[in-house]
Parts: structure tokens; C-alpha cells; sequence
């Protein structure tokens, strides 16, 4: 999931469900609850707020996306292996060039439509 800091997400301690999930609200159409959480110490005072609401420091949220699925390698890497892999190092050229060929048709497609 991609949590920006425009999307909002609401936990309302006081519907905590017998399994320990949160009923939440969302303006994510593809979360209705959060379960499965668990932690070893939370000290509440640290993020609620003087007005009583959760807050998050957002810029010290790590997500980490799942390779290939979320996110391609970094190109400094895959580099690096090319240098030591001549297979590789083929495969992302041919890859590079496919891709020019590809990017430059897909665009044209979406200025037609």
C-alpha cells in the first residue's frame, strides 16, 4: 500500500474488536479495517495531540514496497551486476532498448485518446 500524506485515516480506539483489530474509516476505498497490529510499547501521550486526536509523524514511516511487485530494482545495482554478470548485462540492454521502442508507442496511444 502507498500511504501519501493527503490520505486520511481514522482509528477509533472505542471500536476495538475482540481479536484486537480496529473498525476504521478511510478515504482509501481499499481499507475498511487494520488487524494483526501489534507492538511492544506505545506510549499514547507521544502521539495524541493537545485537541485528543492521533497524529503520525509521517516522515518517520518507513514502508518498504515488495520488489517486482511494487517497485523495480534500483538501477545502481543492477548496474554493479551487469559488470559481473555479461548475461545480465545483455538481458537490461536488450530490456532498455524494447522499452524505448514500447515507451515511445504508449505514449502515442495515450495522446490519441
Amino acid at each position: 500500500m502507498t500511504q501519501s500524506k493527503d490520505d486520511t485515516i481514522t482509528i477509533d480506539m472505542s471500536n476495538m474488536n475482540t481479536d484486537g483489530s480496529f473498525i476504521t474509516s478511510s478515504n482509501l476505498d481499499s481499507i475498511t479495517t487494520i488487524s494483526g497490529i501489534s507492538t511492544n510499547t506505545v506510549n499514547i501521550s507521544d502521539i495524541i495531540s493537545s485537541d485528543d486526536q492521533i497524529s503520525f509523524d509521517w516522515d518517520n514511516i518507513k514502508i518498504v514496497p515488495t520488489l517486482w511487485t511494487e517497485t523495480l530494482p534500483d538501477v545502481d545495482t543492477v548496474n554493479a551486476m551487469c559488470e559481473q554478470y555479461p548475461a545480465l548485462a545483455k538481458a537490461y540492454e536488450n530490456f532498455k532498448t524494447v522499452y524505448k521502442l514500447v515507451e515511445q508507442d504508449y505514449k502515442g496511444k495515450q495522446e490519441d485518446d
